[in-house]
């Protein structure tokens, strides 16, 4: 039986993942830091006869990733898993003057550090299983935008870190994808606006920018049609199955419109698109 091991399986794409993944026949283990999210989405697996086991992972902390390891073949019966789906990771949104170090320190430690800490330690697993490796990047990842360029960076990193890995671990045995999703159905962005309340907003070098997005409801922030968390999960399904998956998924269609538009749209011109989104240009005569 294919085993998938899935980070940030508590709520949005991952879980998703873990519960289309369990019901087709898969056997999974879902992990997450949030206990009560885990024992719900338990109770969900026993209810339906799931091979779904959960496991409390905090990525960013290293005992956690080995204690993963060791659960890992246990859970298996000392095979190791043949498919790591790499999702977890959070958003926060706000200018790059306004935001601390700590915050974007622990961007970086979640998104990106987090992420290879966990591909490296399960790394002879994978060799073992000539395993497939699924990171979830991001369209922002070549689309960067004020307000949430610090978590397009993030995306950014995972996106020439799985160029790297496809080179370097395919040469072992390991295939490495990449999924790069536009806005989906989730609570993503409601939970990236409440970083805002780390900032003061009124003494921000974007105060009116601050105004105008909170009056406005965030309306750039909700610009793109959203699709369910579903597609992703059917779309990691296709790569596990499928013989000769493509390295790298933009998903859905108009994500891939914008991201060529941005691609031959002069430097300039978007640069002015932007600030005009943002209302920056009020902010700088203010």
């Amino acid at each position: 039986m294919t085993t998938v091991f899935i980070t940030g399986a508590t709520s949005g794409i991952g879980k998703t993942c873990a519960e289309h993944l369990a019901a087709q026949g898969y056997e999974v283990i879902a992990t997450g830091r949030n206990q009560s999210a885990l024992d719900e989405l338990k109770d969900k697996a026993l209810e339906n006869n799931w091979h779904l086991q959960t496991l409390k992972l905090d990525i960013t902390n290293e005992q956690d990733i080995s204690n993963a390891t060791e659960k890992a073949l246990a859970f298996t019966d000392g095979n190791g898993i043949d498919v790591l789906v790499n999702n977890a990771g959070y958003g926060q949104v706000g200018f790059l003057a306004d935001l601390s170090l700590v915050q974007i320190k622990q961007q970086y430690e979640v998104n990106i550090f987090g992420m290879l800490a966990v591909t490296k330690a399960f790394l002879p697993q994978l060799i073992k299983n000539k395993a497939k490796v699924i990171n979830i990047g991001s369209m922002m990842s070549r689309l960067s935008s004020p307000w949430s360029g610090l978590y397009a960076t993030t995306k950014a990193a995972i996106r020439s870190l799985s160029d790297v890995m496809r080179v370097e671990f395919g040469v072992l045995g390991v295939k490495v994808f990449l999924i790069e999703p536009g806005a989906i159905k989730t609570e993503f962005h409601t939970k990236a606006i409440s970083s805002l309340e780390e900032v003061d907003q009124e003494k921000s070098l974007y105060a009116s920018t601050h105004r105008w997005l909170k009056n406005n409801e965030y309306s750039p922030f909700f610009a793109m049609s959203e699709i369910e968390p579903i597609e992703i999960a059917k779309l990691v399904e296709k790569i596990i199955v499928k013989r000769r998956a493509k390295s790298r998924y933009v998903i859905p269609f108009m994500a891939r419109v914008i991201m060529v538009f941005n691609t031959i749209m002069p430097n300039t011109l978007m640069d002015i698109a932007m600030r005009k989104t943002f209302h920056l240009y009020e902010s700088k005569r203010k």
